[in-house]
């Protein structure tokens, strides 16, 4: 990391400028300081990238704003792949980024619809598409998505009767020795 700062430092060309901030966003993604890479991307001069640089630039910044946890950002990061100029076979990585982020965000319509735009990029017989995209949509039902429950509700009961919280919660020994 010293070393690639000393070099940018140094450095009066915008394009190897370019190309050690992208190399010193990888040393701070393998090391987990996904923030950081986000940061040091963002330092990288736009204007004198290529189509395929600036998609690159933008994609490692989606997945580190992915793995940061920072899920609205990822899908924005995504969205500004998508709405710009770059070839469109290019997308499989995003459509699943896209998906992953709106699946963390509870938004299962929106990560369904990016995991089918990614099933219809792959390049398998139409068989093998049906089939994966039946799949998704049986896993995407309503009835298989994730129920949350309410952590205020399960107080107000165990407030009416003691234990009763943890019978909602799914803890049913622990919930009527409370009531014992």
């Amino acid at each position: 990391l010293i070393s690639y700062e000393k070099e940018i430092f140094s450095s009066t060309n915008a394009d190897s400028i370019n190309a050690l901030l992208l190399k010193k966003s990888y040393v701070y993604k393998e090391i987990h300081a996904y923030d950081k890479a986000i940061s040091t991307l963002e330092r990288i001069y736009f204007q004198n990238l290529n189509d395929s640089s600036s998609y690159i630039v933008y994609y490692e910044m989606a997945i580190n704003a992915y793995l940061a946890g920072r899920f609205t950002e990822s899908i924005s990061f995504c969205d500004l792949i998508i709405h710009s100029s770059f070839k469109a076979n290019s997308f499989k990585p995003i459509y699943l980024l896209l998906a992953l982020s709106n699946n963390e965000l509870a938004n299962y319509d929106e990560g369904l619809k990016y995991s089918l735009l990614m099933v219809d990029q792959l390049q398998s017989s139409s068989n093998q598409k049906d089939s994966l995209k039946l799949l998704l949509e049986n896993s995407y039902w309503v009835q298989h998505r994730p129920h949350f429950l309410n952590p205020s509700k399960a107080q107000t009961l165990s407030a009416i009767l003691p234990g009763l919280g943890q019978c909602y919660s799914g803890y049913y020994a622990e919930g009527i020795s409370n009531f014992v």
